[in-house]
């Protein structure tokens, strides 16, 4: 019992520490690249082909080959490249491009009346970008982030069967390896539940921030 309890903890570690550092890359991305496109606020060509490029890149590359291509990275931040802390950098790495494409994506749908009454009323590029766009589409963003936080305990499973510690190693460890079946099915049913958490808060509270129920 203090084993599993002790993967769950890493996996939760593993999740929020992912979803915190992925969000503080992913967001400043997704939006440049968002207004640097041809219906942003600030459109240059160069700019965004290379921030699509760098995004489309990451999303193509399974995590499992991320995870050894991000070793010498990872060694290099925290002085090993196996475990609960270490597994934090390959997470985070695949988790930006897939928050800045959502992001991205979000913001492009934002009213374009909304943007011109900004524009009418002479607000500032930077106003309209974070006072009206981001604002008015802050619902689908903190939804986003329960989407992202599935993805990332999907992962983390994986990442359990190089080391990676959490539910996916336990269940491997503690489970397949001894024919343990039960273990396995305790890490299934619990990571489950953790997913089913994370997406009913985060809905929740993208309902609060949804401005069109208001």
């Amino acid at each position: 019992m203090k084993e599993i309890i002790q993967a769950t903890i890493e996996t939760l570690e593993m999740t929020c520490l992912s979803l915190i550092f992925a969000y503080a890359i992913a967001l400043p991305l997704g939006i440049l690249t968002n207004e640097t496109s041809k219906n942003g606020m600030m459109p240059n060509k160069v700019i965004n082909f290379v921030l699509n490029v760098i995004i489309g890149f990451g999303r193509a590359v399974p995590f499992t080959i991320l995870m050894v291509l991000a070793l010498p990275l990872t060694r290099i931040l925290v002085g090993t490249g196996i475990g609960t802390t270490a597994t934090v950098v390959p997470l985070t790495l695949a988790s930006i491009p897939f928050v800045a494409r959502t992001l991205e994506q979000s913001l492009d749908q934002c009213d374009n009346s909304i943007i011109e009454a900004g524009r009418i009323s002479g607000a500032s590029k930077l106003r309209i970008i974070f006072e009206i766009k981001l604002e008015s589409r802050m619902f689908d963003i903190v939804n986003s982030i329960g989407l992202t936080s599935v993805a990332i305990i999907s992962y983390t499973a994986m990442a359990g069967a190089v080391g990676g510690g959490g539910l996916g190693n336990y269940a491997l460890t503690h489970g397949f390896y001894r024919y343990d079946w039960l273990s396995v099915l305790w890490s299934t049913l619990i990571i489950v539940v953790i997913v089913c958490v994370f997406q009913f808060t985060f809905k929740a509270l993208s309902k609060i921030f949804d401005w069109r129920n208001k």
